[in-house]
């Protein structure tokens, strides 16, 4: 990308993030009925580490609008910012998340970058056992319709990652993205880090029994959610040998060192 196209994108963002900022300013004085949440919380916020239940989980927010919640995603995925059924979303952008002014926000983004407002916000994650997740992640890039019907999907050079076998995947993937659990709240990708700002969140839950954590999440917010499953990978005849799956539990070691912090502070 030349000089001048990255100009033009940096410029459309720009133009985006102020239409989003006057939209935000303005829905935040309208009637929110739907936007009522239990003791001291003004809003949550969901650090998304991908294939985790994230997905699932925020097109369950977006249902309490009344409306499809992929529609309410591509209205996001061109604004955002959008106020549908009368709450407010935020979707990717640093800028309006701190900001604070919605109802439910979600993004990607590492929790140095993505700072929603300390006082107010009820704000958690979703953590996986690191090996089930980077073969789903695997297996998500290989599938060429996990994104069907969907605004956000994986951009074609991640797809390349996952071209060939889970031992070429594991060459190829950047290790951002491969200790993603790490790199979202450390952006050394240090142990210590990471675990001292998950112990910041107001709730950590785990994939494994999401259900309890749905359940924790309604009992402090009062917000009932009813998740379902989201882009569920479909990619079929794929073989990941004993070898390759060795080969990740070592290289994902930091994450198993996190996990294992945290569940001995809980």
């Amino acid at each position: 990308m030349n000089q001048d196209s990255n100009d033009a994108v940096l410029l459309r963002s720009r133009i985006r993030t102020s239409a989003a900022e006057v939209l935000s300013r303005t829905a935040q004085w309208a009637p929110r009925s739907k936007e009522m949440l239990s003791g001291e919380y003004e809003r949550i916020y969901l650090y998304h580490v991908r294939k985790t239940a994230g997905t699932s989980i925020s097109m369950a927010f977006f249902a309490l609008s009344g409306r499809d919640p992929r529609k309410v995603e591509r209205k996001l995925y061109l604004f955002s910012f959008v106020r549908s059924g009368g709450i407010r979303y935020v979707e990717h952008n640093a800028q309006l998340i701190r900001g604070g002014r919605y109802f439910f926000g979600v993004s990607h983004l590492p929790c140095y970058e993505a700072r929603p407002p300390e006082r107010g916000t009820f704000a958690f994650t979703v953590l996986r056992d690191p090996l089930s997740r980077v073969v789903s992640l695997y297996k998500y890039l290989r599938s060429s319709d996990a994104d069907a019907g969907m605004a956000f999907g994986a951009p074609e050079a991640e797809r390349a990652w996952a071209r060939g076998t889970f031992g070429q995947f594991l060459d190829r993937v950047p290790k951002e993205n491969l200790l993603g659990q790490l790199f979202t709240f450390s952006s050394s990708g240090t142990v210590a880090e990471a675990v001292e700002e998950i112990g910041k969140l107001t709730l950590v839950m785990r994939t494994e029994s999401l259900a309890d954590g749905i359940e924790a999440l309604s009992a402090a917010t009062g917000v009932r959610l009813e998740v379902g499953h989201e882009r569920a990978s479909t990619s079929r005849g794929v073989a990941i040998t004993e070898s390759e799956l060795d080969r990740a539990r070592g290289l994902l070691v930091p994450e198993y060192d996190v996990l294992a912090q945290l569940d001995g502070n809980a």
